[in-house]
């Protein structure tokens, strides 16, 4: 294993590990590099190249960082008759370990989520979710009562934790739902805002970027109606002052993305058999104005919400366009 890193004046190379190494993950800032041998998890500062922790741990599929890159979790296949724990959390700046527990399921980054500030780190486990809070003198493990989760995502905002997530049906034929619901009352949770539907799979989530509105995309693995072999794409819209609604999308055909202006509470759809169309919408639901009509299936802007770039990838004979916003 060796990094490659550059100064003002020449790129260069340097050797960290000679060992076989079965993962790695360089944190979010670059700072950092966690890699995992046949009997060792060990960190170190891509700065200095020092080692700032080894930890005896074989048999590691995975590593990730926290925000801020203050802990960084590690875990192996939970073996079929083993009790003991397959997850660890570790303190990288003290050099000490903050919680170990075992699941047995595929513990995918659909399964566990962090908070923005770094220190609540939540995770599904058998339709519930456990919130760990972690401060600087003690350790605080809390199972919240929300029976049934299928899926989740918490809100990106840093003063209060709220989370949007997919509940299952109470009974067979009956209806699930999707609901925000905010943790400040832990264990007990309170509904902010619940939308029901009689058919849905698996949810996707895109919080605007206060965290007070989430957008759901509700997929469906078939389609009843007939009207596509590849199921539906159905979009609503929640927020914290208790409105849930579906999205009216104006072009018959596919949803092919969905994403938030940055800082901004307006979101845009593309949506449509090719030629795709790109609308605008505000938070209210409405169509704004339609910007665009185009072989595109994704958009990205920049960081200031100024422009955007449209893009056909994937199988698609599509184009690059750029929009002034």
């Amino acid at each position: 294993l060796s990094v490659t890193y550059s100064d003002k004046y020449e790129v260069s190379t340097q050797s960290v590990c000679s060992e076989k190494c079965s993962c790695m993950k360089l944190s979010s800032d670059s700072n950092l590099l966690a890699y995992a041998t046949r009997t060792s998890v060990i960190v170190i500062d891509c700065n200095t190249f020092k080692e700032k922790c080894r930890i005896d741990c074989g048999g590691i599929t995975d590593i990730q960082f926290s925000p801020h890159s203050v802990y960084v979790m590690y875990w192996k296949l939970a073996a079929f008759n083993d009790e003991g724990p397959n997850v660890w959390l570790h303190n990288v700046e003290t050099d000490t370990s903050v919680i170990q527990f075992q699941h047995k399921e595929s513990f995918t980054k659909e399964s566990y989520q962090w908070s923005q500030s770094g220190y609540t780190f939540v995770r599904q486990y058998r339709g519930q979710l456990s919130l760990v809070m972690m401060a600087v003198s003690h350790l605080n493990t809390v199972n919240m009562r929300v029976p049934k989760v299928r899926s989740f995502s918490l809100s990106p905002t840093s003063k209060d934790l709220y989370f949007a997530a997919h509940f299952a049906a109470d009974n067979a034929g009956g209806a699930s739902f999707v609901k925000t619901v905010s943790c400040k009352e832990i264990p007990d949770t309170v509904d902010v805002t619940s939308k029901s539907f009689f058919q849905g799979d698996f949810m996707e989530y895109f919080w605007n970027f206060k965290g007070d509105m989430v957008l759901v995309v509700n997929n469906t693995e078939s389609d009843k109606t007939g009207a596509s072999y590849y199921g539906r794409k159905m979009l609503y819209l929640l927020n914290r002052k208790g409105d849930a609604f579906q999205i009216s999308v104006p072009s018959n055909g596919p949803l092919h993305h969905v994403s938030w202006l940055p800082d901004k509470n307006e979101f845009l759809i593309i949506c449509g058999n090719m030629p795709s169309e790109v609308h605008l919408f505000n938070s209210k639901g409405d169509a704004i104005v339609k910007l665009a009509t185009g072989v595109f299936n994704c958009a990205y802007f920049n960081r200031f919400g100024n422009l955007l770039v449209l893009g056909g990838f994937g199988n698609l004979s599509g184009a690059v366009q750029t929009i002034d916003m």
